[in-house]
C-alpha cells in the first residue's frame, strides 16, 4: 500500500525524480510517521484482543498496568517525550528563522521532522532487549489470570476490537497519503500552515492526556503504599497491589478514549487542509 501510494503520485508528477522520492527528508518523514501510526494501531489491536479472553479482567490489567510500568522504567517513554521536544524546538527555529522563505522554511521543517522519527527509532532499538524483557515479564504475570478460552460475547468484542483496528489502519493510509502528496504535489506554504494548525490542535491534548496519566500514575503509587502500609506481605497484599494497579490500567485508558475524538478531528481537519492545498 505505501509503496502504491508512491507510485501513485509520481505517475500524476512525471517531473519528480525517482532519486527525490528516496532521499527526500519530508517523503521519509512520512514513511517513518506511517510506520509508528500502524505499530499502535498494531498494539493496540493486542491489547483489545487479550482483553477479550476469558481471563480474571482485574488480573490481566493489573498484568498490563505492570507491563506499561517496566516500558516506564527503561526510558523509553520519556526519550520519546524528549525527541519529541527537540523536534518541536527545531520545526519553531526553523519557522523563525524563514519567515519569508517558504521553500527554505519547508525544507528546514521537513528535515526537523525527519530527525524526530529517526530519534524515536534509535530510542526503540537501543531499548530493544529491555522492551523484550517487558513482554516476557507481562507474559508470566498473565498465565494465572485464567484460561485463554473465548467467553459468550467473546466473538461480539473481537469483532467490535477488528473494526476499531480496521479504522485505525484506514486513518493511517489517509494521513500517509495526504503526507506524500504534501511532500511532492502540493504548494508548500499552504501545507506548512495546515502542519501548524494540526500541532496547534494536537499538543493541548496530549498535554491533557500527559497530565492525566501522570496523575494515574500518582493515584497508583499512593494506592500501593497504602497497601504496603496496612497489610503485611502475603496473598493479601498482593491482591490489593493488584487491584491498584488494575484501577491504573482502567484509569490510563479512560484517559485516552476521552480525548481520542478531539486527536481524530486533528486529523480529520489537517487531511481536508492539505487536499484544499494548490499544487506546488
Amino acid at each position: 500500500m505505501r509503496a502504491l501510494m508512491l507510485v501513485t503520485l509520481l505517475a500524476i508528477l512525471p517531473g519528480v525524480a525517482t532519486a527525490r522520492v528516496c532521499k527526500d527528508p519530508c517523503v521519509e518523514a512520512a514513511r517513518q510517521a506511517y510506520r509508528e501510526c500502524r505499530r499502535d494501531a498494531a498494539g493496540t489491536l493486542v491489547t483489545s484482543r487479550v482483553l477479550c479472553r476469558q481471563r480474571d479482567l482485574t488480573c490481566v490489567q493489573a498484568c498490563l498496568e505492570g507491563q506499561a510500568s517496566c516500558m516506564q522504567a527503561t526510558g523509553f517513554g520519556a526519550a520519546l517525550q524528549t525527541c519529541l521536544s527537540d523536534g518541536v524546538a527545531a520545526a519553531q527555529k526553523c519557522l523563525t528563522r524563514f519567515t519569508r522563505q517558504p521553500k527554505k522554511r519547508k525544507q528546514c521543517v521537513d528535515q526537523a521532522q525527519l530527525q524526530t522519527f529517526q530519534c524515536r527509532n534509535q530510542a526503540r532499538r537501543s531499548r530493544r532487549q529491555e522492551l523484550a524483557r517487558c513482554a516476557v515479564t507481562y507474559r508470566r504475570c498473565a498465565q494465572p489470570c485464567g484460561p485463554e478460552e473465548p467467553p459468550a460475547g467473546s466473538r461480539l468484542c473481537l469483532a467490535q476490537a477488528l473494526q476499531a483496528n480496521e479504522q485505525a489502519v484506514a486513518t493511517c493510509n489517509q494521513v500517509a497519503n495526504a503526507d506524500t502528496s504534501a511532500c511532492l504535489a502540493k504548494d508548500a506554504a499552504c501545507v506548512q500552515t495546515c502542519r501548524d494548525a494540526r500541532t496547534a490542535c494536537i499538543t493541548p491534548l496530549q498535554n491533557a492526556i500527559d497530565a492525566a496519566i501522570e496523575s494515574c500514575e500518582a493515584t497508583r503509587r499512593a494506592a500501593v503504599a497504602t497497601c504496603e502500609d496496612a497489610t503485611p506481605p502475603g496473598p493479601q497484599r498482593d491482591a490489593c497491589i493488584q487491584s491498584a494497579d488494575s484501577a491504573a490500567f482502567v484509569c490510563r485508558d479512560g484517559v485516552r478514549e476521552s480525548q481520542a475524538p478531539g486527536l481524530a478531528q486533528c486529523t480529520t481537519t489537517y487531511i481536508g487542509c492539505v487536499r484544499s492545498c494548490p499544487p506546488g
